[in-house]
């Protein structure tokens, strides 16, 4: 799971002090913006874990495309219905794990997984497994859920942190609770997304 940061995040801070935050399962949708000078977070399960007291709702598909009309095949006056409890969602994470190592890089990378839609099929609306086949946008398949103010993050809960090294003056090396072999610069002129993939085997990634 993994979350993008504005700039301004010094990794200092282990509890949310802001609004809601929004968590991607997989890989940051690269259209129809690409996440280039990001900081993005990779995170384990343990994350999602230990903040169910935070948890909102679970969704696929993107909610806010569903609710600002971005995805055409939903109506966006129902984004609400789209919305999965806790228990729920665990579910749909469950159906990922259960899935082959190839079908689970399709999902992470948004792209269209019927093995994925099959477990699905009594989890979410009909409309909803449908786009996620039939519709080319990566946001009708994107996974995420939302936490509210709170949250707490723990190094534990870290995989990775990218950063673009052309911000590095932004980070307090004094204060920063974070390993160094858990950060990665990055060159801006690339994505996020090229730099997850240049330094990990994708092959041994998992939610």
């Amino acid at each position: 799971m993994a979350k993008i940061f504005a700039l301004k995040c010094n990794l200092t801070r282990t509890r949310s002090r802001g609004g809601h935050e929004f968590f991607d399962i997989g890989f940051p949708m690269s259209a129809p913006f690409s996440p280039v000078g990001s900081i993005l977070v990779v995170m384990k399960s343990s994350f999602l874990e230990k903040n169910r007291q935070s948890f909102q709702w679970g969704s696929i598909p993107d909610n806010g495309g569903v609710k600002y009309g971005f995805l055409s095949h939903l109506p966006s006056k129902s984004y609400k219905d789209y919305r999965l409890g806790y228990d729920d969602f665990l579910e749909v994470l469950r159906s990922f794990v259960s899935l082959d190592r190839e079908e689970q890089l399709r999902v992470l990378r948004k792209q269209p997984s019927e093995h994925f839609c099959r477990l699905l099929q009594h989890k979410v609306h009909k409309q909803v497994i449908d786009g996620m086949l039939a519709n080319p946008a990566e946001a009708a398949r994107r996974v995420e859920f939302c936490l509210n103010s709170g949250f707490e993050v723990a190094e534990g809960d870290i995989v990775r942190v990218f950063v673009p090294n052309t911000y590095n003056a932004i980070l307090n090396r004094d204060n920063m609770v974070l390993s160094k072999e858990k950060l990665v610069h990055y060159n801006p002129r690339y994505t996020v997304i090229q730099a997850m993939m240049a330094s990990f085997d994708i092959r041994n990634w998992s939610v």
